[in-house]
């Protein structure tokens, strides 16, 4: 009876040692993939920042040039905060 025990006591152990070794993996997945999507972001924030010193470069030859940008920014996907758990998660592709 005590070596019963003994055997799944150590069964439990692997199983649990397994289990642990399994989350960590995977929350370092999830870490990874939040990562890579902020900085994905700060690269879209930068070329939004280069866009409008161009715009502003350009407005006084085009004066209808910031009207055709405040109607072009609605039309950028916004993903929920779910949505980007999910694809960061998952690693899904935009």
């Amino acid at each position: 009876m005590i070596h019963q025990n003994n055997m799944r006591n150590q069964q439990l152990r692997r199983q649990s040692e397994t289990y642990v070794n399994g989350f960590i993996v995977e929350s370092s997945l999830a870490a990874t993939a939040y990562l890579e999507r902020k900085k994905h972001n700060a690269c879209e924030a930068d070329r939004t920042v280069e866009l409008k010193q161009e715009v502003k470069k350009l407005d006084p030859e085009m004066p209808g040039l910031k009207a055709k940008l405040k109607n072009e920014k609605p039309k950028l996907k916004k993903h929920s905060s779910f949505r980007s758990f999910l694809r960061s998660f998952f690693c899904l592709k935009t």
